[in-house]
């Protein structure tokens, strides 16, 4: 009895699974999405706790952080990005 029970379950989870895929991918047609947002959807949708999609969030953050990182120092290299241009950036966006 405790096998077929097992195999409901694991079929009911696979139903389940199956459903979350299908009801993202009628999300992306409906709304327009691109494969990346699709991706991200279905990453966020299988985090099962608060905590890991905190995590998935900070990987995220720190992702693009790198990115303006490296660019900003290849700004600050070539000579486009001085202190007078962080300067007038903070100015811009200071409440």
């Amino acid at each position: 009895m405790a096998g077929i029970v097992k195999q409901i379950f694991c079929h009911v989870k696979y139903l389940l699974y199956l459903c979350s895929k299908i009801e993202v991918k009628m999300i992306a047609t409906r709304t327009s999405l691109n494969p990346i947002q699709i991706h991200l959807l279905e990453m966020f949708r299988n985090c099962p706790t608060d905590s890991m999609m905190d995590e998935l969030k900070q990987v995220l953050s720190d992702f693009y952080a790198q990115k303006v990182q490296r660019e900003a120092d290849r700004l600050w290299d070539e000579g486009s990005l001085d202190e007078s241009a962080i300067e007038r950036i903070l100015d811009e966006h200071r409440p």
